[in-house]
């Protein structure tokens, strides 16, 4: 089982479909997540249909477990995520660096790809890496990006 899947029947993932974008919904066929644990601890994971799931249970690894700090039993909760997020470097990082962040660093990084992101994260690139912080999304603390997220990222170098 991969480290940020977890299962679900189907059912329950189409009660949750009214809080997906249809646009979103005909491009993907995970539903994206953040689960939240014990203790307000909380992951990003992808969210696939498995029949073989008992209703209203949810299938998760070790590793997700792990990260939320929670046992087999234990309730969880699973919610669904924003359209944007706004994304800053940390300036430290950045010293020595000139032209556009956006262009040589993000768009690659999040090109073609499904990347959770939290409070903080770190791209490679151009011989470098950048550290950046998410300052905001619209509806959640975290956000997995897609291609059809709106990346909002002003330095001006």
């Amino acid at each position: 089982m991969p480290d940020s899947v977890v299962y679900q029947t189907e059912k329950q993932l189409k009660g949750l479909g009214d809080k997906v974008p249809s646009y979103v919904k005909e491009k993907l066929e995970a539903k994206l997540g953040e689960l939240k644990g014990k203790k307000r601890r909380d992951t990003i994971c992808i969210a696939l249909a498995d029949d073989t799931c008992e209703e209203p249970k949810i299938r998760m690894s070790r590793v997700v477990r792990s990260n939320l700090r929670v046992r087999l039993g234990d309730v969880v909760s699973l919610h669904q995520y924003g359209k944007h997020v706004h994304i800053l470097p940390i300036d430290d990082t950045i010293e020595g660096v000139a032209g556009n962040l956006f262009d040589a660093y993000l768009k690659p990084y999040f090109l073609e790809a499904y990347r959770p992101v939290g409070d903080y994260f770190l791209v490679k690139g151009g011989m470098r890496s950048i550290e950046f912080k998410v300052i905001e999304t619209d509806h959640a603390e975290y956000c997995v990006v897609t291609p059809d997220t709106k990346i909002f990222c002003r330095v001006s170098l």
